[in-house]
């Protein structure tokens, strides 16, 4: 098996732990604890993007080092998804709705203009678990994308 797929494989199982321990925890339900999050989610990502390219290194150019942060991104976007899909669905199914509950309670105390307090409304209101989860596996490729084109420069170096 690939490092890549490997530490597809160990960034989609952290993932996965990291939303059920979140969510468990009652987070989501404090929007700003979402930006903490997302800190958390790029965090790993770097943190198994950099240990796979480092295993492959010397045998790989840069090129095929930053497809190889594509498959990575790639393993873990699906067990991502999945993972996300089942936490939402099926272990806290009440998740997204607090989560939109505690977001308006949010937007309607930051004082927003009524234009941008309803257009907020109207993207809450369009959220679901499938649509959520699939954005953030479409995050998880983008984010190994851009991360590999940058730690493969790095990494090739050391």
């Amino acid at each position: 098996m690939s490092a890549a797929v490997k530490g597809g494989l160990g960034l989609g199982i952290a993932v996965v732990v990291f939303n059920l321990i979140f969510l468990g925890a009652g987070m989501h339900r404090n929007p700003l604890l979402g930006f903490l999050a997302i800190a958390i989610y790029i965090g790993l990502t770097i943190l198994f993007l950099v240990l796979a390219l480092r295993k492959s290194r010397t045998e790989n150019p840069y090129l095929k080092q930053v497809m190889s942060s594509v498959v990575l991104g790639v393993v873990a976007a699906v067990i991502i998804t999945i993972g996300s899909i089942v936490l939402t669905t099926m272990v806290f199914p009440d998740s997204i709705q607090q989560q939109s509950e505690a977001t308006l309670e949010f937007l309607e105390g930051a004082n927003l203009p009524q234009e941008a307090l309803d257009a907020q409304i109207e993207k809450l209101e369009s959220l679901t678990a499938n649509g959520q989860a699939i954005q953030g596996g479409i995050f998880t490729i983008i984010t190994c994308l851009v991360v590999g084109l940058i730690a493969a420069i790095f990494v090739r170096k050391k």
